[in-house]
C-alpha cells in the first residue's frame, strides 16, 4: 500500500503541481486528484484500524474500528473452548481483516496483523479468532478465569 501511495503522490506532484504530463498518456489533472484521493483514503482509513480486545471475568469483548465501533461482547456462558493459537491469515482467512474463513468449520476473523489469535468455539458450533499482538498476556487471563470456572 505504501509503494502504491508514493507512487501516486508522486505521479500526483509531477503532473498537477509541476505541470509535466505523467505517461505516454496523462489524464485530466481533475481525474488525477479525483483517483489520487482513493488510495490516501484507503490508506488513512487502514492506519486508523484497531482492533481492542478485552478479556474479564464475565465475558471477551473487542471492537474493530472504524468498521465495527460497538463492542461485540461473548459471555463465557457461549463459549465451549478458548485458547491462544498460531493462524495462517492468507491460507486461513484470506489475509487480514474481518474475514470469513476460507475452509468451511473455521468460522470468522477479526484481526489486523500477524498470525497469533483467540480462537474462541462458541456452544452453538460458531467459530471465532480474533487476533492479538499480546499473545501471552491474553493466555493469561484467559487460564486465570478458566480456573476460576
Amino acid at each position: 500500500m505504501i509503494v502504491i501511495l508514493g507512487l501516486v503522490i508522486f505521479a500526483f506532484v509531477q503532473q498537477v503541481l509541476f505541470h509535466k504530463p505523467f505517461g505516454t498518456h496523462p489524464v485530466p489533472d481533475w481525474a488525477f486528484i479525483f483517483f489520487f484521493s482513493i488510495p490516501l483514503l484507503l490508506f488513512l482509513l487502514l492506519f486508523r484500524t484497531e482492533l481492542r480486545t478485552q478479556i474479564n471475568e464475565r465475558q471477551i469483548s473487542f471492537s474493530y474500528r472504524p468498521f465495527i465501533q460497538r463492542e461485540k461482547v461473548i459471555e463465557w456462558s457461549d463459549i465451549k473452548n478458548c485458547y491462544i493459537r498460531i493462524y495462517n491469515p492468507i491460507k486461513e482467512y484470506g489475509g487480514w481483516g474481518i474475514r470469513l474463513a476460507i475452509k468451511r468449520g473455521h468460522g470468522r476473523a477479526y484481526n489486523v496483523s500477524g498470525n497469533m489469535g483467540i480462537q474462541l468455539e462458541l456452544v452453538n458450533g460458531d467459530m471465532i479468532l480474533i487476533g492479538t499482538r499480546k499473545p501471552k498476556e491474553a493466555e493469561e487471563k484467559i487460564k486465570r478465569i478458566q480456573s476460576l470456572n
